[in-house]
């Protein structure tokens, strides 16, 4: 932690060198081979919690949108908020699009 800001980059570093080294380390761990990426994993993540508050299967999943466009649009906002990017247009990449 950074003073009284929440960040695990030291005042001296930068967010991409935080990454990489944080990336390097998982390789070396061998979490990768057991877990995935973290995208996969989000995606994952982000598909079973769309169907926890749809009740039907993410459209990536699906193929399609199973659901009401309102229904949809609700679960993409709490999306977006749980994986930190408060925007719906992003949730797309996570659980497929909204057609």
């Amino acid at each position: 932690m950074l003073g009284k800001h929440r960040c695990l980059v030291d005042k001296h570093g930068s967010y991409v060198d935080w990454k990489n080294a944080l990336y390097r380390e998982y390789e070396k761990s061998g979490a990768h081979a057991l877990i995935g990426k973290f995208h996969d994993n989000r995606a994952s993540f982000a598909c079973d919690q769309y169907k926890k508050l749809t009740g039907k299967p993410a459209p990536v999943v699906a193929g399609r949108r199973l659901v009401s466009k309102e229904k949809d649009k609700a679960a993409r906002e709490v999306l977006s908020k749980f994986l930190g990017h408060s925007r719906i247009s992003v949730a797309a990449q996570y659980v497929g699009s909204a057609q």
